[in-house]
């Protein structure tokens, strides 16, 4: 369970928000490598960034226009593109108190879950039809 700014939030949700963020701020994937070592011996290590995962980044947004209206959209695409600000900030750039901001925000969050979680159902229901329509295709044949 992560807490940011004082809210208790699913990891899965966070890392899928935090990737809906990068999504829409356009961050690419890049790889570097690092040295660990301060020695001659090369112990070079390559890192990535995290790659932006598209479908699930445009899944995460169809699903917040689906269920939140606009203010609120904007609420929570404020608190994750600018993950990390105070509740002020937030507050002052949404042009309301900080309490009305995390309380738009934590209604946001509520919302977009349970749509987030109804659609997680239905694909897996779509997968499970299509995985069993495969097999009785396979025994026919």
């Amino acid at each position: 369970m992560a807490n940011i700014c004082g809210l208790g939030m699913d990891d899965d949700f966070v890392r899928r928000m935090r990737n809906w963020a990068r999504y829409r701020g356009g961050e690419g994937y890049s790889v570097q490598a690092v040295d660990y070592s301060r020695d001659v011996v090369d112990q070079r290590y390559r890192e990535a960034s995290m790659p932006i995962m598209c479908g699930e980044a445009r899944d995460t947004e169809a699903a917040m226009s689906a269920v939140l209206g606009v203010l609120i959209h904007k609420v929570v695409a404020q608190f994750w593109v600018r993950e990390g600000a105070s509740w002020r900030d937030h507050a002052k750039a949404l042009d309301c108190n900080h309490e009305t901001a995390r309380a738009r925000v934590e209604v946001g969050h509520e919302q977009l879950q349970r749509e987030l979680y109804r659609r997680a159902h239905i694909y897996r229901v779509i997968g499970e039809a299509n995985r069993v329509r495969s097999q009785t295709q396979l025994n026919a044949a």
